[in-house]
């Protein structure tokens, strides 16, 4: 038996209580999406139910209006829209783009069953936090909701205060206090003005930068760079933002000279803001042509139909605000049809439409100079910014103004396209001046738009355009994010940005720079030193409270030494449940991931090459707790996991004494976990930098091995070639790429029963006429079975399949005993 090192870090790790302000702001917060996942969505190891409770609850029928309305309290008071949009049930943390899914909002919400000193816990948008998970919401359905109709808006407040990057405040009087549901729903002096150091105050849109277009005589015309080819097939999309609850905005639009037919106009906040408005069409006179209102909480569309004006060719579009004052602000977007010449639908529009504002509506392009209508229908092939090649040359780079300005930070954004494997693309930013006795530092993020392609690479360059150093913090699942250290003030500064070389990767992508005082930090959670007699090395993790990871992998050596490392974690079960690889010298990020109170192991493992008895490498797992939970004022009930006897705030874990962590990793005796050493590993590494996960377990539908969203004979066959090369027992870790999710009963083995589960599901599925099966060809299982198979099941099944030719389905003769 190998011997196992154990020369691993112990560090407890306190909560997070006091975030740094500089390292929490959403990038282009002004476009913010908020859905609430449905019922059955998984969530970690269990599915949400919180619509079935909060529909009973005492918040009613109406709580998802109750947790918008927490975000809109806080959007009043700073440069921040959020907008409701509909949510697919994909599971949560599923594989993504950190910002912009069309699946789904940034912010989820959802509700689980959580220990009885958690009421609600939110994921801090970190831009450490790498995937989906970044700003979830995640209420305990266990929880006593049912005293007052107000305690979930109350609560969502708190947390909806900590998604935007607000910490906890010491003072008793903020809603932003640690414990207990608030008592009030009216922000402290001091997270407003913090809230507004983040994100500033709502300034002009894009149509009013020179003047108000609150006139007819000043209506800003919807036009787009091409709109001399216009041909009418394509809808025209155009944005606008109520700014106050005086401000109105004006625009026209001018029908083709040679078009006589209706245009259908719609204004639409539903998705991009809770903004409740008046819309109305008018001739130049200011005379009404059609009118409608929007009083949807979520936000709504009102759609009008109108002709041309006699003797005239422009219509002029008029919004107001109307509703409360909390209603009376937000973004929305005007989508203009001409119904004689659309080919596009307007459900194609409108998708394009919330999904476009994501993109562009704190970016450094004018949302008044782009052809968001031309996107309608294009492929995921599409090319968001054509730069022409005008930025290849850093010499010619653009400046990025920024959207974001405080002494604490300034921060600008901007998107661009990879359009070719030659293609790379430089943009200057500009620094400030710090506050007295301060140094401001850069930090530079870059978010892969669509999932699976662009790799990107990121260069910074002094005013000489000489590169400088950095320190990367993330790398993978879309994102890469780097900090530059004593930035000098008002200095030009030119980001490059590429796919990687050996990949020859293009996509789009979106570039946030933000000169701040302190860098982001990333706490060592655990370190090994492993060799070529030791290739593993194992630690327990021991939850007590709902923790939703960051982890960032990294390996390295004094010697030459090179090859894959990888750290899994494996619950009490030995079932994985994530996975990190990398190679050696490079810092790899993967997904957050979501772990319930528990026991969990971490194993770290490496395939070295050309590497000597003698040499060592250090392998090391960081990261960060990114949830903050909202506690009621005492416990009561059931006692959270690892909870002390005679402690309501520390935690009891096995040979530890007794701490307030939520957490902590430490050494384990020796456990037999799956090991990845006598497998060969083959995943490139950019393949890892998209996906680090290697699912044993298809938990969507245990029986289709395949992953290809059905069953059938091919899902048997995977978990029986499974055993006839690999054979019974623990599942080879994470990263060894198996043929499929052969572990289809999740009990961390891949066992004949495995195989068996697939087939009992084909036989309990397959038709019949009148228990008469058509007579088709057969194919036999025997001959592709272990023998072990026959000596496991009862009653020596018969391993046959008759294909239905007519239907394509099966069926599969198994004996009644055999379950």
């Amino acid at each position: 038996m190998k011997t196992r090192n154990r020369s691993l870090k112990l560090e407890l790790l306190q909560r997070r209580e006091m975030m740094t302000v500089e390292s929490l702001a959403w990038d282009g917060a002004s476009s913010l999406r908020l859905s609430f996942v449905p019922d059955g969505t998984p969530v970690a190891n269990q599915i949400s139910n919180a619509d079935s409770v909060f529909s009973q609850s005492a918040a009613g029928a109406e709580w998802r209006s109750s947790v918008a309305k927490a975000f809109e309290i806080w959007a009043q008071y700073a440069a921040i829209n959020v907008g409701v949009v509909s949510d697919s049930g994909d599971p949560m943390g599923v594989r993504g783009p950190v910002r912009g899914d069309t699946r789904f909002g940034e912010v989820r919400v959802a509700g689980i069953s959580m220990t009885s000193d958690t009421l609600a816990a939110a994921v801090n948008h970190d831009k450490l936090s790498a995937g989906t998970w970044a700003g979830d919401l995640l209420f305990n359905t266990d929880a006593d909701w049912s005293l007052h109709s107000d305690d979930l808006l109350k609560v969502a407040f708190h947390e909806a205060g900590h998604v935007l990057g607000l910490p906890h405040n010491a003072d008793p009087a903020s809603p932003m206090h640690e414990h207990g549901i608030p008592s009030t729903l009216v922000p402290a002096a001091s997270d407003i003005a913090l809230l507004q150091q983040l994100y500033g105050l709502r300034q002009p849109d894009a149509n009013e930068i020179n003047k108000p277009n609150d006139v007819i005589g000043d209506a800003t015309r919807i036009r787009f760079s091409d709109s001399s080819n216009f041909d009418g097939s394509k809808a025209l999309v155009h944005y606008g933002e109520i700014t106050s609850p005086s401000d109105k905005d004006l625009f026209f639009f001018e029908l083709p000279s040679n078009y006589n037919g209706t245009a259908t106009i719609h204004a639409v906040s539903a998705g991009l803001s809770q903004l409740q408005f008046r819309f109305t069409i008018t001739d130049r006179n200011g005379v009404a042509l059609a009118q409608g209102e929007s009083t949807a909480q979520l936000g709504g569309d009102v759609a009008l139909n109108v002709a041309r004006p006699a003797g005239d060719s422009k219509l002029y579009l008029r919004v107001d605000p109307i509703g409360d004052p909390l209603s009376q602000v937000g973004s929305y977007a005007i989508i203009a049809q001409l119904d004689g010449l659309i080919k596009t639908s307007y459900e194609d529009a409108l998708k394009v439409a919330q999904t476009a504002h994501r993109w562009f509506a704190s970016s450094a392009q004018s949302l008044t100079n782009l052809n968001i209508g031309s996107l309608v229908g294009s492929s995921e092939d599409r090319v968001l910014v054509n730069d022409g090649g005008v930025d290849d040359n850093p010499l010619n780079a653009p400046r990025v103004e920024p959207y974001a300005d405080s002494p604490l930070r300034r921060a600008s954004l901007t998107i661009g396209t990879i359009s070719t494997t030659q293609d790379v693309d430089y943009f200057r930013f500009r620094s400030r001046k710090p506050p007295s006795g301060k140094t401001f530092g850069m930090l530079v993020n870059v978010d892969a738009l669509e999932l699976d392609q662009l790799v990107p690479v990121i260069q910074v360059l002094d005013k000489q355009l000489k590169p400088l150093a950095v320190e990367q913090f993330v790398n993978g699942n879309g994102n890469v994010l780097v900090w530059v250290p004593g930035v000098q003030e008002n200095e030009d500064y030119t980001v490059r940005i590429a796919g990687t070389a050996s990949a020859q990767e293009t996509g789009n992508y979106e570039l946030a720079v933000t000169f701040q005082e302190n860098k982001p930090q990333r706490n060592i959670l655990s370190e090994a030193d492993l060799t070529k007699a030791d290739p593993e090395s194992e630690s327990a993790l021991y939850v007590a409270r709902p923790q939703l990871f960051t982890f960032a992998l990294k390996a390295s050596s004094t010697s030459a030494v090179t090859g894959d490392v990888w750290a899994n974690i494996y619950d009490d079960h030995k079932r994985p449940v994530t996975t990190l690889a990398t190679e050696v010298g490079q810092l790899r990020t993967g997904g957050s991931i979501l772990l319930m109170p528990g026991t969990y192991f971490l194993q770290f493992g490496t395939k070295l090459s050309n590497a000597l008895d003698s040499d060592v490498l250090n392998v090391e797992l960081s990261g960060n707790a990114d949830t903050d939970p909202l506690g009621p004022p005492r416990l009561n009930g059931s006692q959270p996991v690892f909870s002390c006897p005679d402690s309501t705030v520390q935690f009891c874990y096995p040979n530890t004494s007794p701490t307030t962590t939520p957490f902590v990793f430490v050494p384990a005796p020796p456990v037999i976990l799956p090991t990845s050493v006598p497998y060969p590993v083959t995943p490139p590494a950019n393949s890892w930098f998209w996906n680090n996960q290697f699912p044993r377990t298809n938990f969507t539908l245990t029986q289709d091995t395949s992953g290809d969203g059905e069953v059938s004979p091919r899902d048997a066959l995977i978990v029986i070639n499974h055993l006839n090369s690999i054979g019974s027992g623990l599942v080879p870790a994470p990263p060894v790429v198996l043929g499929g999710m052969v572990d289809v009963n999740a009990d961390g083995l891949a066992s004949p029963i495995d195989a068996l589960l697939v087939i009992n599901y084909l036989n309990r599925r397959s038709p019949s006429s009148e228990g008469e099966l058509a007579q088709s060809p057969e194919f036999d299982f025997s001959e592709y079975l272990p023998e072990e198979f026959l000596h496991e099941l009862p009653g020596k099944p018969t391993s046959r399949m008759r294909y239905l030719t007519k239907t394509s389905s099966y069926h599969l003769f198994c004996p009644s005993d055999v379950q």
